[in-house]
């Protein structure tokens, strides 16, 4: 998982899902080039509006494969109803 999140609540509540955190045993840009590496073979991508790492993905995917993006928004309820 990749996420711009500060929230240290948060990020223990991923650990409680018992996700390896590749950042703490390879170092701090391990985990943006396994995400490169997984996103450079997607057919398609829906992440974030606004977001940089989904904004990343999304034109991998699109220039490197001419694949289907959607950049959602969030936060309230019909966000997205545009």
């Amino acid at each position: 998982m990749t996420s711009d999140e500060n929230n240290l609540e948060w990020w223990s509540d991923v650990g409680t899902l018992r996700w390896i955190v590749t950042e703490e045993i390879y170092g701090k840009w391990h985990p943006v080039f396994l995400d490169a590496i997984i996103q450079s073979n997607g057919a398609g991508f829906v992440g974030t509006r606004g977001f940089m790492m989904s904004t990343l993905a999304s034109r991998r995917v699109q220039s490197w494969h001419d694949g289907a993006t959607r950049l959602i928004r969030w936060g309230w309820p019909g966000a997205d109803d545009h």
